[in-house]
């Protein structure tokens, strides 16, 4: 994985507890929080703006569940 080019918000100047996400080509990204970089989620596009969006709304785990679905871990 060290060939790809993690990328995180401006708003995480400390490096600690940030999200990280690559692309990995051919419709997915992956996804690691800087604490646990050994964690890897795979997510379509669909489904991480899906989650966002959840996540901005306020959603509940019921909603989440499905976007759930889209993700999955990766061996590191």
């Amino acid at each position: 994985m060290s060939q790809l080019s993690w990328q995180q918000s401006s708003y995480c100047s400390e490096g600690n507890s940030c999200i990280g996400v690559a692309d990995r080509g051919g419709g997915s990204l992956l996804l690691r929080e800087s604490d646990v970089p050994g964690v890897v989620l795979t997510a379509t596009p669909e489904g991480l703006r899906g989650l966002i969006a959840r996540v901005k709304a306020g959603g509940g785990a019921q909603k989440s569940t499905r976007v759930r679905s889209s993700m999955r871990a990766t061996d590191s």
